[in-house]
């Protein structure tokens, strides 16, 4: 079972057809019937039932249709997560003396984590050697 089978699937169980699946995926319907066809093979139930020029997803379908939801959601989730932003980001370390690190410095890391919303800030006071 990969991805590509598991979008394949859910395309045909939201569509009802092979033939409105492949159009909305831009592939042949043949390459669409053989790669349910080993889906049902790996898994060993049937996945839907053919009525008519239609398809009726079965009760183990409808189990695999909410996996299969699920799984490709995430993928989604983490490829997004993982594309590179086009805002500003990393992080911010500031050494500070003690009296500006109790009083303006958290209102502007304040301000500043606001505006750069993949940015990380840390701070530290401390005594220093320049």
């Amino acid at each position: 079972m990969d991805l590509s089978q598991l979008k394949m699937f859910k395309t045909v169980a939201e569509q009802g057809s092979i033939a409105r699946a492949s159009e909305r995926l831009h592939c042949v319907p043949s390459n669409i019937t053989n790669r349910i066809k080993l889906l049902e093979t790996e898994l060993g139930v049937s996945l839907f039932i053919r009525k008519g020029r239609g398809l009726v997803i079965t009760p183990s379908g409808e189990i695999l249709l909410e996996y299969a939801s699920k799984i490709l959601t995430y993928c989604q989730e983490a490829r997004r997560a993982l594309e590179p932003s086009s805002e500003p980001g990393g992080i911010l370390r500031i050494g500070a003396i003690e009296s500006a690190a109790t009083g303006r410095l958290p209102m502007v890391l304040s301000k500043f984590h606001q505006n750069i919303l993949q940015s990380r800030c840390s701070s530290a006071q401390g005594h220093g050697n320049s």
